[in-house]
């Protein structure tokens, strides 16, 4: 609870006890407030808890949802990587095989 919260009950209670001590409410009415405020901040504390819960799953989503996209920006980057591997082996093989043969053109 924090402090506007626990300002906000003294008020209030302040307030029922001087409208019970002034006779402008009855037993049964303050209690019958104290029980509806006591839902109300019931009901307040349940949706607040429900928007924790939410803004922790959408944290958790932006996550997964980072997690996939480094893990596709690494896919591309080691498929580059081995097209360019392949590529260099390529021209290496195709180099030694044209070295070969200038050797055996020159025999």
């Amino acid at each position: 609870m924090d402090q506007q919260d626990n300002a906000d009950r003294i008020r209030l209670n302040n307030l029922i006890t001087k409208a019970e001590t002034n006779d402008v409410m009855s037993q049964e009415e303050v209690g019958f407030v104290e029980i509806l405020v006591s839902k109300f901040r019931s009901d307040l504390d349940a949706k607040l808890n429900k928007i924790q819960r939410l803004e922790g799953e959408i944290s958790q989503l932006r996550s997964n949802e980072k997690v996939i996209t480094d893990i596709i920006k690494n896919l591309v980057s080691a498929a580059a990587r081995e097209k360019a591997r392949l590529k260099a082996e390529k021209e290496l093989r195709q180099a030694k095989n044209h070295q070969k043969d200038d050797e055996e053109a020159d025999n």
